[in-house]
């Protein structure tokens, strides 16, 4: 029989350097010490590999939606920044007479958590809207229906 010195299973080619002539039962022998050979390897693999540190089993669907809501809930969204501002802008008018200055609006925005720059965006978009208007500069008026 011929017998592959590296296997083909391992690339090994057919060439006449890499065969070997046997008779039947030592070719036996060597494949099946090749096969332990094949185990042991094997188990140092998974022993290698089981040093490793796991990688952090993927969350449920209801984990993550679990998560998904309670972000959802605890950050406002675009819309509810929106009707915070209009009440922010109600709050001020009753307060300090009408028009507010921006700068306060602004203000009492960043302590409920929206962030100035955003302010500025979402106090256009409502200008946009028709919802409020600047009567001078720096000071926005609700309107009023």
């Amino acid at each position: 029989m011929t017998h592959h010195i590296v296997p083909r299973a391992f690339q090994g080619d057919s060439s006449e350097e890499n065969l070997m002539i046997l008779c039947a039962n030592c070719h036996k022998i060597i494949h099946s010490d090749f096969k332990v050979k094949i185990k042991e390897w094997t188990l140092e693999k998974a022993k290698y590999r089981e040093s490793f540190p796991k990688p952090p089993k993927p969350k449920s669907i209801e984990e993550q939606i679990k998560n998904t809501l309670e972000k959802i809930e605890s950050e406002p969204t675009h819309r509810s920044k929106i009707h915070i501002l209009l009440d922010i802008v109600e709050m001020l008018e009753k307060k300090m007479g009408r028009p507010v200055p921006k700068e306060e609006v602004i203000s009492v925005a960043e302590e409920q958590g929206i962030k100035a720059e955003e302010v500025d965006e979402l106090l256009r978009r409502l200008k946009i809207e028709g919802s409020i208007f600047e009567p001078k500069i720096n000071y926005i008026e609700r309107i009023l229906p």
